[in-house]
C-alpha cells in the first residue's frame, strides 16, 4: 500500500540510465531511418528515487528499501 496516497500497489517506478548495445542497418540504400535492435544492456544505474506508478509520489531512494517494500517487509 502506497504510504503517500493509499493505493494498494505491488510495483514501483525507477528511471534509470542505461548503456546498451544496439545493432543499427537501413533496409536499403534509399531509406532515411534505420532500425535498430538493442543486443545487450551492458549497464544500468538508478538515476531517480522509486515512485508509486499511480501518485508519482517518490517513496524511496535506496534499492534495498524498494525491494523491502515489495517483499511486504516495510
Amino acid at each position: 500500500k502506497c504510504p503517500k496516497c493509499g493505493s494498494e500497489i505491488d510495483e514501483l517506478i525507477v528511471y534509470c540510465k542505461e548503456t546498451s548495445k544496439y545493432r543499427v542497418w537501413l533496409h536499403s540504400p534509399e531509406d532515411e531511418h534505420p532500425s535498430w535492435e538493442r543486443i545487450d544492456a551492458l549497464e544500468s544505474e538508478d538515476v531517480g528515487g522509486y515512485e508509486c506508478p499511480e501518485c508519482g509520489e517518490q517513496l524511496f531512494k535506496d534499492y534495498h528499501e524498494a525491494i523491502a517494500f515489495l517483499k511486504g517487509e516495510m
